[in-house]
């Protein structure tokens, strides 16, 4: 249940909410078949533990030739291949992608792979109907790389419901060993190269060892293969502030007992944790890079450091546990920016209005 997940679950629900009838595709027995199921949403369960192979195909055909579904939307190159191929031998429907990536994984991908994969997205880019990016940023690369033109390509940011929050601060905090006096950061998020949260880290030792006046306590929430490699380098820094506590389901709580949530990754293509955080009113720390440009407004709604420089990272940090006004002020403002821009509501009222727009046209 990573980001596209919970996306893909959001966005669903607030269909469903407007009228319109969503089906979440997605493995047998996997993390989102099950939170569909608890959310009351239909699910087309995909065979052979993936979205793979035929039989994809041909459910989403079956269901595409008995006018069942007018539409296939899709959230990667794997499932928008298949949903191609189902509304090509179907002969009905449409295809809309949303773009999840500023740069996706094929186009790293190099010699004979790398060439068959930006094949075969060319031939799927013909079925496209609609492009949806998640951001400025995303739109950008998509233009860029001329997967499609200005005019079928839209910017529709991610919306988020508002969180539910379990335990309480105090709960949360006596859990974790973690006292009511201390200022407690946390960041959540997958622990892969990209994210950097080894800059995060290189952070908070030199906070460590140029401020002594800050008592921090770090919480750092995901799972991933840099896993190990992060422990070790907490260790070699003697960051014993600093725990790893693996994959949470009540992340919303855990960022609610904060006081200042940190977003280190410098090529977040969006970063709904930061709509996490904005809607439980706890300020945070981004990147000046990417979708958070466009999520956290510097010093009204957030603050925004250089990517890849822990000097400038552990400024920021310093700054809102030292200054608790500051922090009231970035919150209410930030909560306020949620509620106006980033609702799952109007995410899935502009993602409605280009399905019928789809709909509507006879090619495109």
């Amino acid at each position: 249940m990573a980001g596209t997940e919970r996306h893909i679950l959001t966005l669903a629900n607030a269909l469903i909410r407007l009228g319109l009838h969503a089906t979440i595709g997605c493995p047998e027995g996997s993390a989102l078949q099950s939170a569909a199921a608890l959310a009351q949403i239909p699910v087309l369960p995909v065979r052979h533990g993936g979205m793979s192979g035929t039989h994809a195909i041909l459910d989403l055909r079956r269901l595409l030739r008995s006018r069942r579904i007018n539409l296939v939307h899709a959230h990667n190159g794997r499932t928008s291949l298949l949903g191609a191929i189902a509304i090509r031998s179907a002969g009905n429907g449409k295809l809309v992608l949303t773009q999840h990536f500023i740069a996706p994984a094929y186009t790293n991908r190099r010699g004979v792979k790398g060439s068959a994969s930006r094949f075969i997205h060319r031939i799927v880019d013909a079925y496209i109907a609609h492009t949806l990016a998640i951001s400025d940023a995303v739109r950008q690369g998509v233009l860029s790389r001329k997967e499609s033109d200005e005019q079928h390509v839209t910017r529709v940011h991610n919306g988020i419901d508002p969180p539910t929050t379990g335990a309480s601060r105090t709960q949360v905090r006596k859990e974790l060993g973690i006292p009511e006096t201390s200022s407690l950061l946390v960041c959540a998020t997958r622990l892969e190269e990209e994210k950097s949260v080894d800059v995060l880290l290189r952070a908070l030792a030199l906070l460590k060892r140029h401020d002594a006046t800050i008592d921090l306590r770090c919480v750092i929430c995901g799972d991933g293969s840099k896993a190990d490699v992060l422990l070790t380098l907490a260790s070699e820094l003697r960051l014993t502030h600093v725990q790893f506590v693996g994959f949470r389901t009540d992340v919303p709580s855990l960022m609610a007992a904060a006081d200042v949530v940190v977003l280190p990754a410098p090529n977040e293509p969006f970063g709904l944790v930061l709509l996490e955080a904005m809607a439980v009113g706890t300020p945070v720390v981004a990147m000046r890079a990417g979708g958070p440009l466009e999520v956290v407004c510097d010093q009204v709604t957030g603050l925004l450091a250089t990517p890849n420089d822990p000097i400038e990272l552990q400024r920021a940090i310093a700054q809102l546990c030292h200054d608790p006004a500051i922090r009231t002020r970035l919150a209410a403002a930030a909560s306020e920016r949620f509620k106006t821009m980033f609702s799952a509501d109007t995410m899935a009222t502009l993602t409605a209005e280009i399905y019928r727009s789809v709909l509507s046209t006879s090619s495109r």
